[in-house]
């Protein structure tokens, strides 16, 4: 037994070791490493640089095919004008000057030249070394009255391994005197200003350029020197002429940017909240000359065929929308009609009975909060709506319905729904954007963002001098509200708009005999308003529930403005 324990103790401990060291042991056997980057530059009188670049790449333990170097060739000046660098008479070797196969590919959209090298049947491993020989016209920048130099990209931020040891030499082709030679160089990440570097000028015509630490991948060095004007010849890189299509995209771009743009801008911050608010208070204003408003009025509006709008038509008039009040006040309309009966417990828990009467003779929102109401029997508590999708979503679909049907009696201009639509949206959009100036007028004028129709202005003077009426606390009105059959007509409409606590205080000194349609303490309805309370509450959580996102071609200089990945040149390169 004690063996055995030893030997599992052994196996844990060596198991520990090798998973602790196995990141380790994984980055020596398997990680690409170049371990020296060598960069020759020859400037030539005749504006031409010849290029050698001898690259030590270490495969490590993995076997590839070889390397590629992606060279950049295009360069875009101050302008945004774009500029070719021929880079020709290219030869791969070994440090042995013997041959390697590659194959070029120009890609005119990345602005990249590809050299691909090695063998698809055969594989390499190990250290290798690759000489890649070329020479570059163009690459040279003209600062007349000042100096001549050679911005380059020495080594692209586009390696995805280290560089152990970086070496820039830089071979003047000309004589001149050290005292007029400028250099600099950058290390870093793309954009990077840092100067890890070192450069040293050898003679009249030679500059030694090193990194002082490794290049890290996805990590550059350019280099910059300068001489006086005039010692090589001018040889400029090529104006790339844009395509007739290009031109269009750049004539809409610019187009789009400097004119559509600030355009936009302007209407959607200051011009569109200026005629936002005319066009409201000029609905407000047609309302105001078209309404006939009075202090009592004991009728709700009729609708072309002399029928009472319901309460929940009223209401929604009233308000622009519809929401839970509409369905209390439904519920009694119903029940007064007696297609149900309410009933209240002792615990103030609200049920419903229903009726065996047609209901073909109701309304298409009278229908569906009806068959939503008895979905799961004759007789329903109310809690069991609280928390019902279904029957939230019935709500949702009640709502639609009821203005829907105030659209049917064109009480309104525009379609009610959409408008509402453009309502929420100005919100969302005002405070995506920050406009401050649309949200503030959009909430100044929120009663007013639906224009009634002639008709609808009509209709609305009479539904609000209703609830003028039922709100009312004036004493010389209670005349007319001292009888049962009166208060169980309005009891509706004054849950439509909200005032059933104020309508049934009128009623608080009388006695009521039981009627049909509810069930219940009689004098509690009254004075407390627990039936609408209630049937409120249970309709309001249910509907909440379903609602719950430069140069002479324009170039900059390496000396002023400069940074790693500048100039030209460029890429990077890897294995395959």
């Amino acid at each position: 037994m004690k063996k055995k324990i030893i030997k599992v103790i052994f196996y844990i401990s060596l198991f520990s070791f090798f998973l602790i060291n196995s990141k380790y042991i994984f980055a020596q056997n398997f990680a690409e490493v170049i371990n020296e980057y060598t960069g020759e530059y020859t400037i030539n009188k005749d504006g031409t640089v010849g290029v050698v670049e001898k690259l030590e790449y270490d495969f490590g333990s993995t076997q590839k095919h070889g390397i590629f170097r992606d060279i950049t060739y295009i360069k875009t000046n101050q302008d945004n004008k774009r500029y070719k660098i021929v880079v020709r008479d290219i030869t791969v070797t070994n440090e042995y000057d013997q041959p390697y196969t590659f194959t070029t590919l120009e890609n005119k959209n990345t602005g990249k030249l590809n050299i691909k090298i090695g063998d698809a049947n055969v594989l390499v491993t190990g250290i290798k070394t690759y000489v890649i020989k070329y020479t570059l016209a163009g690459a040279l920048s003209y600062f007349p009255n000042d100096h001549d130099e050679f911005y380059w990209n020495f080594i692209g931020n586009e390696w995805p391994v280290t560089i152990e040891k970086a070496t820039s030499i830089v071979k003047l082709g000309f004589d001149t005197n050290e005292e007029y030679l400028k250099v600099i160089c950058y290390t870093g990440v793309l954009g990077s200003t840092q100067s890890n570097c070192t450069y040293n000028i050898l003679n009249k015509n030679l500059i030694h350029i090193s990194a002082l630490s490794p290049i890290t991948a996805n990590s550059g060095m350019t280099i910059t020197v300068g001489f006086p004007n005039n010692l090589v010849a001018t040889l400029e890189p090529q104006e790339i002429q844009k395509s007739l299509l290009d031109r269009i995209k750049e004539f809409i771009f610019v187009f789009i940017t400097s004119v559509l743009i600030p355009i936009a801008a302007l209407y959607w911050f200051l011009i569109l909240p200026i005629l936002l608010f005319i066009k409201r208070s000029n609905y407000r204003k047609f309302l105001m000359n078209n309404q006939r408003i009075v202090a009592a009025w004991f009728e709700p509006p009729n609708d072309d065929d002399k029928k009472a709008y319901t309460p929940a038509e009223t209401g929604a008039l009233i308000d622009k929308k519809s929401d839970h009040k509409e369905v209390t006040a439904t519920i009694i309309h119903l029940a007064q009609r007696g297609f149900l009966k309410i009933k209240i417990d002792d615990k103030k828990k609200v049920m419903f009975e229903k009726h065996n009467k047609s209901i073909d003779s109701l309304k298409n929102f009278e229908i569906t909060l009806f068959d939503a109401l008895f979905k799961d029997g004759d007789i329903v508590n109310t809690d069991s709506y609280e928390k019902s999708e279904s029957f939230g979503k019935s709500l949702q679909k009640f709502f639609e319905q009821v203005e829907d049907s105030l659209e049917t009696h064109k009480l309104f201009e525009k379609d009610l729904s959409d408008e509402k639509k453009k309502f929420i949206l100005l919100y969302g959009l005002g405070l995506f954007t920050m406009n401050w100036l649309i949200l503030i007028v959009n909430f100044l004028t929120r009663n007013n963002y639906i224009k009634f129709s002639l008709k609808g202005a009509e209709k609305y003077s009479e539904a609000y001098s209703l609830y003028n009426f039922l709100k009312s606390q004036d004493a010389q009105l209670d005349f007319q509200a001292k009888n049962q059959m009166f208060f169980e007509k309005l009891l509706p409409y004054a849950t439509a708009f909200g005032v059933e606590d104020i309508w049934t205080k009128k009623f608080e000194d009388l006695k009521f005999v039981k009627n049909d349609w509810y069930e219940g303490d009689t004098s509690n309805l009254y004075t407390s308003s627990i039936l609408a309370h209630s049937i409120s509450s249970s309709m309001r959580s249910a509907s909440a529930y379903s609602s719950s996102s430069r140069s002479s071609s324009g170039f900059s200089s390496g000396f002023s403005g400069g940074f790693s990945g500048g100039g030209g040149g460029g890429g990077g390169g890897g294995s395959w």
